[in-house]
């Protein structure tokens, strides 16, 4: 019995012993420690116009599709039509009521409605159309307007390889056009 009193005594003691074993055995977490984790860069506009142009922070890309070389036999043969929107959003339309679109860019020896491609294809330009019409590239003439609503508009348009030559050669056929809105 003598020994059941003593393992009586001595167990609260255990536990107390053993408790602030593993007190000391606790890990400190390290101090904060703070790095370089780079650079947001933010861009926009803040416009006096009646709507906001939406074309997203990359602005707007079209992709035209890979043709044959056959596909233009001869000078004015045309691709496919590709179709892309540029978005108008926020639009206000009490005091103009239309918008119209110009198009500017390196255009093609002799063709001020064909844009001239970069990336080695020869022979081929890109042309702009509204409702199936090319349009001037070369910022001379703008699109026929397009009536605005409140709220969000989409002014439609398209694009097409055109041959500029009988004699079209492979390669990356890639252009680029800068464009303004005018309202009216």
């Amino acid at each position: 019995m003598m020994k059941k009193t003593i393992i009586a005594a001595l167990l609260p003691l255990a536990f107390f012993t053993s408790h602030h074993a593993f007190a000391e055995d606790e890990v400190t977490p390290p101090a904060p420690i703070t790095v370089n984790g780079g650079t947001v860069q933010f861009g926009g506009s803040i416009v006096n116009a009646p709507c906001a142009i939406d074309t997203g922070a990359a602005g707007l890309s079209v992709d035209m599709g890979q043709y044959r070389v056959s596909d233009f036999a001869t000078t004015g043969d045309v691709s496919g039509l590709t179709p892309f929107n540029i978005a108008l959003s926020n639009c206000a339309a009490e005091t103009y009521t239309r918008a119209a679109v110009t198009f500017s860019g390196s255009t093609a020896a002799g063709n001020n409605k064909a844009l001239s491609v970069n990336g080695g294809a020869g022979g081929v330009g890109i042309q702009i159309l509204q409702n199936h019409t090319p349009l001037a590239v070369d910022g001379s003439a703008a699109s026929t307007p397009a009536s605005l609503n409140e709220g969000s508009n989409m002014l439609t348009f398209q694009a097409q390889y055109i041959s500029l030559a009988n004699a079209v050669t492979p390669g990356a056929a890639n252009a680029t056009a800068n464009f303004t809105v005018t309202y009216q």
